[in-house]
Formats: structure tokens, sequence, C-alpha cells
């Protein structure tokens, strides 16, 4: 178990040990890996890079490849980073992908509208994620995306929260969140 996430769900998303700490692939949505998220050695915060095999001008999402088993219009919780989204999935078991940024770029906002209109941004509650919500704002005017903030007071992030062990509420309180927009509720 690393960072609280069960072994399972860390091979099944091909967590790989490196050297100078672990990575995990990301996949386009049509199953082919086109790069790796990778810890930056040496630094005192945690930082996470895209290293990509050949890059195409696209933007990606870890775990971007759950996007086609959608129907069309399934809410997806969009969080910030690998650790976040490995936490919402083995918590709740909900579609979750994670951006490689804090704000959604217009190519991101133009792949999710291809696959659903409806997402939950658990952004981190840092002056980061706060920043990331505003610039979002006009990409997801353009494109049309139903939103819903889902916000936390209880830690920064999704993974702080597992590891907490007092969050299991605040992941209940997404599921509901979801339900209720899955449901077409307010």
């Amino acid at each position: 178990m690393k960072r609280g996430i069960d072994q399972e769900l860390l091979s099944s998303m091909g967590h790989r040990d490196t050297y100078d700490g672990h990575c995990f692939p990301i996949y386009s949505s049509f199953g082919e890996e086109v790069g790796l998220v990778k810890k930056e050695p040496n630094r005192e915060v945690p930082y996470y890079t895209i290293i990509f095999q050949e890059f195409r001008g696209d933007s990606y999402f870890f775990n971007e490849k759950c996007l086609p088993s959608l129907f069309y219009g399934t809410p997806i919780v969009i969080v910030e980073g690998v650790w976040d989204c490995l936490s919402v999935i083995q918590e709740t078991g909900l579609p979750c992908i994670a951006m490689n940024t804090n704000h959604l770029r217009i190519p991101m906002a133009r792949k999710l509208r291809r696959y659903t209109d409806k997402i939950i941004f658990w952004l981190d509650s840092d002056q980061g994620g706060e920043d990331g919500l505003k610039v979002s704002q006009k990409n997801i005017k353009i494109f049309q995306l139903n939103v819903r903030i889902f916000r936390s007071n209880l830690s920064k992030d999704a993974n702080d929260i597992l590891q907490t062990k007092q969050g299991q509420q605040v992941f209940t309180d997404l599921k509901k969140t979801y339900k209720e927009f899955e449901g077409g509720q307010k």
C-alpha cells in the first residue's frame, strides 16, 4: 500500500517503481500508452510531470482510458493529481480522471465533451486550485459543460483526506453529489 492506495488498484493502473520513486502510464482514449506520469526526483514537495513518448499536440488525462466506457452524459470526477484520482476510485468506485495541470485547457474540454457534459471538479483546496477553477471557467462555458464543484475543508485534496482515515464522510458526500448530479437534481 502506497499513500493509502491498495496494491491491487496500483497494479491495475500500471504503477511502476523506479530508482527514484514511481510512475504511472498515461493512456489515450483508445488504450494506447502515450506517456508516463513520473515523480520528479530531488524535490521537497512531490511534483509529477508527464513525459510523452511522442507529443501529438493533444492533452491527456490520467485514467483517460475509462472515458470510452461511459454512457454519454455520465458524470465524471476530475481532480488535479494521480494520487487524488486513485483515492476517489478506491473509496467511491466513481469514474475519475486527473488533469496534468490545475485547470481545464481547450483540448481537454474538447475531449471531455465527446464523452460527457457533466463534470464534478474536486480541485485542491489551496490557491492553485482556486486559480485553476477561475482559469477553467472560460473553457467550461465555451464547451457548454455542466459543472458541479466539490469541496472539502478537511484537507487539501482527496489523497490527503484518504490518508487521514477521518475522511470517509467526505467520500460519502462525493458519492451523494454524484448520484444527485447523475439523476439531474440541482
